[in-house]
């Protein structure tokens, strides 16, 4: 019996000494996790909502800036207000912030700030309606891995990374923005590209009828207003790299060839100020950077070319190349002239037939009705390929001419004259019109030519027009 009672009270000591043990194993494990949870959170420097924030204070090597925040944009106040401020950037340091994180920290006495470079920091204060938070950023670590940081009230000094450093030692460049023009693409009312001393394009935006124009000289043909928008959607998101923002105020236009630019750029904006680009022939090595000088204040940077494209459009490029003008069930007659030769053709769209010259023709198979469907087109649709404004040709010797009556009441005469260079001039109402189409369109392959004969073969005509 008493032997059982010894075991027991062994037993029992030893479970004991066992809970001992694991409570004291236990509560180690717990103080060391609670103080690297404390050394984690002592890692996160701010936590605050970045939408609060709407003003901004920076103090950094190239002087003082203060950037405010309506709700929509950032943009600099005071005296130094002059230059557009990088949008994304300002947000990106405002969030950055909002969540600063270190990756580890060092003592921060007065000695150690001037090793670390906190002697003379960069300053960064964001500020709410109601609070404010200021970090000091000194120098990136020498092996380029941290950024040193310190805060109010914290005499520690922070490691963050350095890959933020933008954020925490911001430049005027950065700051800057690095778009081509100062508009969103809704702003833009009106852009002219000049070279070699010679209006290349100019476009204008009506603002009540919403539709961009070039100059009346090319009313009578149709305009593109897709290609527009589209230009000017790209040319509002082309951006430079922090790179490529190279020196402001330049002084000596020559130093990148501004004295003699390849092209010039003025783009209007809705406000009524202007935005003047020069373009340099001066590219890197390869050819995929151009300079770029905006004269607002003399600041050059270099975009790529690909970005540039509207440097190589033309009017051509803004106008419909395929520009319908009639429907074949819309023309019941029309006369047409070719070869020397005149016909007057009725259309019947309801019944399918056709009157050439007082001989009624069934359409009655695809090789008649696709002939004269395709003839049709020919004329109806001009096909542009090219325009030159300043010709001033003469209405002689068409190679083509149609009288188009439309069920609406109205009518167009249509006439092509050879330009030479395989092209011709076209002419609507006895007026050029400024464009030209391919001479293939008229005598080429699948041309009007073709599909003319085809059709007359086709419906048998074709002997009794050679009688004529």
């Amino acid at each position: 019996m008493k032997k059982t009672i010894i075991a027991l009270l062994v037993l029992l000591l030893a479970a004991g000494g066992s809970l001992g043990a694991y409570y004291a194993v236990k509560d180690k494990k717990d103080t060391e996790s609670r103080q690297e949870q404390e050394l984690v959170e002592s890692y996160s420097l701010f936590s605050f909502d970045a939408e609060k924030i709407n003003k901004v204070d920076i103090h950094c090597p190239d002087g003082d800036y203060t950037c405010s925040y309506d709700g929509e944009i950032w943009t600099l106040d005071g005296e130094e207000s002059t230059f557009r401020v990088d949008q994304e950037y300002m947000q990106g340091v405002v969030n950055f912030t909002s969540y600063l994180t270190a990756v580890t920290s060092y003592s921060g006495d007065d000695e150690k700030k001037a090793e670390y470079g906190l002697d003379d920091p960069y300053i960064i204060t964001l500020y709410s309606d109601t609070e404010s938070y200021t970090v000091y950023t000194g120098d990136v670590s020498p092996t380029g891995e941290y950024c040193y940081t310190m805060l109010d009230g914290r005499d520690s000094v922070y490691a963050i990374d350095a890959g933020y450093e933008a954020y925490l030692r911001p430049t005027r460049m950065l700051m800057k923005s690095k778009h081509l023009i100062p508009y969103k693409d809704s702003e833009v009312i009106g852009v002219k590209l000049v070279s070699g001393g010679s209006t290349v394009y100019d476009l204008t935006f009506d603002t009540e009828s919403k539709v961009w124009s070039l100059p009346d000289e090319y009313s009578m043909l149709t305009f593109d207003q897709t290609a527009v928008d589209t230009m000017v959607i790209d040319m509002g998101n082309t951006e430079a790299s922090y790179e490529h923002m190279l020196e402001e105020h330049l002084e000596d236009l020559s130093k990148y060839g501004f004295d003699d630019p390849t092209a010039e750029l003025f783009v209007t904006g809705a406000d009524g100020s202007v935005c003047h680009l020069l373009f340099s022939n001066s590219k890197d090595e390869t050819g995929r950077i151009m300079s770029v000088l905006n004269t607002e204040d003399n600041q050059v940077s270099m975009y790529a070319t690909s970005s540039l494209s509207f440097l190589n459009n033309r009017p051509y490029d803004f106008l419909a190349h395929s520009d319908r003008r009639s429907y074949i069930y819309t023309v019941p007659e029309f006369t047409l002239t070719y070869n020397g030769k005149e016909h007057h053709i009725t259309y019947d769209n309801e019944n399918s037939k056709v009157v050439f010259d007082g001989t009624e023709v069934l359409l009655d198979t695809s090789e008649k009705a696709l002939s004269y469907q395709s003839m049709f087109d020919c004329l109806g649709i001009i096909y542009l390929a090219d325009t030159d404004i300043d010709a001033d040709p003469e209405l002689k010797d068409p190679l083509v001419s149609a009288d188009i009556h439309v069920n609406d009441g109205t009518s167009y005469t249509y006439d092509i004259v050879d330009a030479g260079n395989d092209l011709c001039y076209v002419f609507i109402d006895g007026k050029y019109t400024g464009g030209l189409i391919s001479k293939k369109n008229i005598v080429g392959r699948d041309s009007f030519n073709q599909f003319y004969n085809r059709f007359l073969e086709s419906t048998g005509l074709s002997e009794e027009t050679t009688e004529e």
